[in-house]
């Protein structure tokens, strides 16, 4: 669907977490929760789904979206950083989603422009990467990682449904994260419960953590504005 212009038609936003978009739901009303379905208030045609953390569960939202048969599919939310030019805060879109597994998918764009502004390599992992260390391995095959991006392009690629991502760099290539979340993320609330739990056991981690805190709904911010100009520059298209 790359070109000068697109169609008008439904289109859909697929986020992992409800916190990575919080500021964007303020122009969304919730139609239901399993799955986390919201439409847009001012759009009829604009939808977002949240399919909750890794790769299953983006599938799953996947495949809920495919059955509507929107125009096209944009996935957003944050990606950790692997080449050292990405920094926090940083917008990426990957020309290209790949698995650790060595399978790769091409992305498709709404327009020219955003493919324009599209390189490298977006790579989804099956587990949380916590580590410098960690993330130098990866920069072999990739630029940024996430859990989720790989999976659901395999189903829209097999449905023909044109998806790209856009990710925004949430800890870049020399950051570590300031807790092991792999075991929380079954949920938001699991998420926030389980961070207060090992902060009682590390108060140490506080500072470290509020500041993390702050940047993630800083880029939060970003990352809702940017989708909103992006998606009325398609609209108008």
């Amino acid at each position: 669907m790359s070109g000068n212009s697109a169609k008008r038609g439904k289109i859909f936003l697929l986020a992992a977490l409800e916190m990575e978009v919080k500021p964007l739901l303020e122009h969304f009303k919730k139609k239901s929760d399993s799955p986390k379905l919201y439409q847009a208030v001012s759009h009829e045609t604009l939808w977002l789904v949240c399919s909750g953390v890794g790769g299953r569960r983006a599938e799953s939202a996947a495949e809920f979206i495919a059955k509507e048969k929107p125009d096209f599919v944009i996935g957003l939310g944050y990606s950790g950083g692997l080449s050292p030019a990405l920094k926090k805060g940083a917008f990426f879109i990957p020309r290209e989603i790949g698995h650790i597994s060595g399978e790769k998918i091409r992305c498709q764009f709404p327009f020219q422009t955003l493919e324009s502004q599209s390189a490298g390599t977006l790579l989804s992992t099956d587990t949380i990467v916590q580590t410098p260390d960690e993330k130098a391995k990866l920069h072999r095959h990739a630029d940024a990682v996430d859990m989720e991006s790989f999976y659901a392009a395999k189903v829209f690629n097999r449905n023909q449904i044109p998806f790209c991502a856009i990710r925004i760099i949430s800890d870049d290539a020399g950051e570590s994260l300031p807790f092991d979340f792999s075991g929380l993320l079954d949920n938001e609330k699991a998420i926030v419960w389980g961070t207060l739990r090992m902060l009682l056991s590390k108060p140490h981690k506080l500072p470290a953590l509020i500041k993390l805190g702050l940047s993630s709904k800083a880029i939060s911010r970003r990352l809702s504005d940017f989708s909103l100009d992006l998606v009325a520059a398609i609209q108008k298209s």
